[in-house]
């Protein structure tokens, strides 16, 4: 059986964090995902809007960026008819996030919120979470359609 490859975009300001996940991938041996990086919001909905034909399976965001936090990504997303069926997971260094801060961003459209990893531990943890949401999430359109 051949596995489907899914096309995941980061945004986030942290370099370091590019590198992590593309690590991640080659060890973990999932090349089953293919990231593309962005370094911050204003970018990567720059991209989408450009791009129209290059939607990926899942969006990354880091919520506490400079430029266009993942609020504002999140937000444009969702209200935007050509791209808010793009599932959005926010993510955050941040620790004591309140659950009312965690609720809004579900509320506003996000599939989930998660915490950084903070060891390479949690980020093939997370990795194998985003690959199970690629699949189930490429299960339910197969049922959809029919």
């Amino acid at each position: 059986m051949i596995k489907k490859m899914y096309s995941v975009f980061v945004a986030d300001d942290d370099p370091d964090e590019d590198i992590l996940w593309e690590e991640a991938v080659a060890l973990h041996g999932q090349n089953r995902v293919h990231f593309r990086f962005f370094p911050d919001g204003n970018n990567l909905i720059e991209y989408l809007e450009g791009h129209p034909e290059d939607k990926p399976t899942l969006v990354i965001t880091d919520l506490n960026m400079p430029i266009s936090s993942g609020y504002v990504v999140l937000q444009h997303l969702k209200s935007d008819p050509a791209l808010k069926s793009i599932p959005v997971i926010v993510v955050t260094g941040l620790q004591g996030i309140a659950v009312q801060e965690i609720d809004t961003i579900i509320a506003l459209g996000a599939m989930a919120f998660e915490q950084k990893p903070a060891s390479f531990d949690e980020y093939i943890r997370l990795l194998d979470t985003v690959i199970g949401l690629c699949e189930n999430l490429d299960t339910s359109e197969v049922e959809n359609s029919e």
